[in-house]
């Protein structure tokens, strides 16, 4: 008897470097891998033209190709809230635009990234914020300041909210000493107002990014078809 010879599936590695069409020709068409149970289930589901969904991490597009000028406006007048009183030393409010202005360019150009979700951006600097608070009670000074940092990043990736300038914004009570409000007032409150006005544009602004991200979107990118045979 002639032996069969048995063709490897490729792997998930693999299939993020090559196309839809590279795969077939090597591999066949009853061939793919499946990352998850979710899509495991799909392809059992009948013979024939059948979905099967690689929950592969692939480069998301961002708005990136071409000047997005409505963005640039939101941006500065975002960035301008910081001016407005709220009870805060002067100074803080001027350092409060390198987190606050990371934190809009994250929303604008990375909108369907987790660090931009408005859990991440709201709750992760405000939680920031809180911990920085918290610890003023009792010390202070750039050691403590870098402490601080250091449990905002463990706690918000524990919690899965993790934000960059979450981390900055916990050093904040640390060195220059704002009133206790600080994680609402102004952390909370402008993180709010971001992300509300960011959700709002992207669906009455023609371009704008989609905000929040749907639940499609991770994985629009990593849906291939798959013919499982008769």
């Amino acid at each position: 008897m002639r032996g069969t010879r048995r063709r490897s599936t490729p792997s998930l590695p693999l299939l993020q470097k090559v196309g839809y069409r590279q795969i077939r020709r090597r591999w066949g068409r009853a061939h793919c891998t499946l990352t998850t149970p979710k899509a495991q289930s799909r392809l059992s589901r009948g013979g024939g033209w059948q979905e099967a969904v690689i929950m592969a991490r692939v480069p998301v597009r961002t708005n990136q190709e071409s000047h997005f000028w409505p963005g640039y406006v939101w941006f500065g007048l975002m960035l301008s809230l910081v001016a407005v009183p709220d009870g805060q030393p002067g100074v803080l409010r001027v350092l409060l635009v390198p987190p606050f202005a990371a934190t809009l360019s994250i929303v604008l150009r990375l909108s369907k990234q987790d660090v931009a979700q408005p859990a991440p951006v709201v709750l992760g600097s405000t939680l920031g914020a809180t911990v920085g608070t918290i610890l003023s009670f009792a010390v202070h000074g750039p050691i403590w300041a870098v402490v601080a940092a250091g449990v905002t990043f463990v706690l918000l990736s524990a919690v899965r909210i993790y934000h960059p300038p979450a981390l900055a914004l916990s050093m904040y009570p640390l060195l220059l000493r704002p009133s206790v409000l600080f994680p609402l007032l102004p952390v909370a409150t402008f993180t709010l107002i971001a992300v509300g006005t960011a959700s709002v544009l992207s669906r009455h602004v023609s371009g704008w990014p989609t905000y929040p991200r749907r639940s499609t979107d991770s994985i629009r990118n990593t849906v291939h078809l798959c013919h499982s045979g008769k």
